[in-house]
């Protein structure tokens, strides 16, 4: 969220536009995380508490757009955002997560050999970012 606060103060100092960031532009290409920062970014720029006479300059602004740096911060953002919720998923599924084989259920006194071992959801992580 760091990178959102300093994005929108960033966008406020050089009295960029906010109509970039509307949700209905976000809605046409919904990724989570992208209408996540672009409603962060609305509600940092102005909200009913902390009007912004900047937000209110555009609202009949003719400047057609701001620099694509500016106008792609969700897009930017969201997509980190996104992706750093996919590996905690996938991690945090996978620490929680039995890997016995075979597997076996006291309860109703049943053994399943099955392959719960394989790694592939850990080595699909380890593929996208090869650190």
């Amino acid at each position: 969220m760091t990178a959102d606060i300093v994005g929108a103060m960033s966008l406020d100092a050089l009295l960029g536009t906010p109509a970039a960031f509307q949700e209905c532009v976000h809605k046409a290409r919904p990724h989570n995380g992208q209408q996540a920062v672009a409603a962060r970014l609305r509600a940092m720029l102005h909200n009913d508490k902390h009007p912004s006479r900047i937000y209110e300059s555009h609202i009949h602004c003719t400047r057609v757009q701001d620099n694509y740096s500016l106008r792609c911060i969700p897009q930017v953002h969201g997509i980190a955002h996104d992706t750093i919720a996919w590996v905690e998923n996938i991690l945090t599924t996978e620490m929680n997560s039995a890997t016995d084989n075979p597997m076996v259920f006291a309860d109703v006194w049943l053994r399943y050999p099955i392959n719960t071992d394989y790694a592939d959801a850990f080595f699909n992580i380890c593929w996208q970012f090869p650190w």
